[in-house]
């Protein structure tokens, strides 16, 4: 068994070069990595969205830390305005994954909150994004 950190925690206070110093201090090798632990200077950022965010740098510094990425987190469903469109998710959502292909993550962890069929079992939301 593995035990992986989630950033999704850290990332609300501490950078991700101190989340990886406290992953590391405590022994753990594997790492879920969120939106907000990679750096943005862009005033078009999204909390739970990829888009305008430094991958680049958090892929080195996971790398220069010997910490493995265990997943690449998306949460974009849990906001009603990221999940209006279903086309600008479904870009989001494959921007995730594309994050996770270039930092070498073997799974995408996606929280599908409001896009989830719920209470009431609807496939017709199902297909509104991910038919494609």
């Amino acid at each position: 068994m593995k035990l992986t950190m989630s950033g999704e925690v850290f990332s609300h206070a501490i950078s991700l070069k101190e989340a990886l110093r406290i992953t590391k201090e405590f022994g753990i090798q594997n790492f879920e990595l969120w939106p907000k632990n990679c750096s943005s200077d862009s005033a078009d950022v999204h909390p739970m969205l990829y888009r305008n965010r430094d991958v680049a740098t958090a892929g080195m510094l996971l790398q220069n830390n010997a910490i493995r990425l265990a997943c690449v987190a998306f949460g974009g469903a849990f906001f009603p305005e990221v999940t209006a469109n279903a086309n600008d998710y479904v870009e989001e959502l494959i921007r995730a994954i594309e994050v996770a292909a270039k930092l070498g993550a073997p799974y995408v962890n996606h929280y599908c909150c409001n896009i989830a069929p719920q209470f009431e079992l609807d496939f017709s939301i199902l297909d509104r994004y991910y038919s494609r």
